[in-house]
């Protein structure tokens, strides 16, 4: 079986398909899995039997009659809200959830495979999430050395926009039966402050199938 067609492939058989039997539609296939804090360093995403909200994708093979447009992939780490109790200010990194993203996106990679073959491999930072709540800190008290305060934090991968995504500079057509495969690796297992955490990959594009 072909990994994939080409764009004009795709093209061409837009323009012979009977739309009275077929059906052009926006559509994104998404995987989650548990990033496992101080253990995980790498993860394979839409490999796994997922429905609700852990995916879209049953064993990550495109279903009978379903050729799939890929146009943009998303990397979302889901990561909790962190409260972290200090006493005073001190040098150096703080920690908390927006650390806890940073660790995860600028230290790890994404690749992408079709059928086992490679077609693709990015840093994660340039693979934006393309939604979500905004991140802030919030510094309740004052930093004085007997008194303790909290130091709230939230993070997201990007801004909280669908239109901030990374696009392929050439779309990848898919015919049906493809397996799909994203894989995670990250240079070192990384401690988050806000402990195990939820990472779901996004694939944003076109699902042509039968009505």
């Amino acid at each position: 079986m072909r990994a994939s067609v080409s764009n004009a492939a795709w093209a061409k058989k837009l323009k012979v398909v009977d739309f009275t039997k077929y059906e052009l539609i926006g559509w994104s296939y998404f995987s989650r899995q548990t990033y496992v804090s101080g253990t995980t360093t790498t993860l394979d995403f839409f490999t796994a039997a997922q429905s609700g909200i852990n995916g879209n994708l049953k064993n990550g093979t495109l279903q009978a009659g379903h050729h799939f447009l890929i146009q943009a992939i998303r990397f979302a780490p889901l990561l909790d809200t962190r409260e972290t109790a200090v006493a005073a200010p001190t040098a150096g990194e703080i920690t908390g959830a927006v650390r806890d993203m940073k660790e995860l996106v600028y230290d790890g990679i994404g690749e992408l495979f079709v059928n086992d073959r490679p077609y693709g491999s990015w840093p994660l930072f340039e693979l934006p999430a393309g939604g979500g709540v905004t991140g802030l800190y919030q510094v309740p008290g004052t930093f004085i050395t007997t008194d303790k305060t909290a130091q709230h934090s939230y993070a997201i991968n990007g801004t909280a926009s669908p239109r901030d995504v990374y696009t392929l500079a050439v779309p990848l057509p898919l015919p049906p039966l493809t397996i799909l495969r994203f894989t995670a690796t990250w240079d070192a297992a990384k401690t988050l402050s806000v402990g195990n955490s939820p990472l779901e990959v996004i694939l944003d594009g076109q699902i042509l199938r039968p009505r």
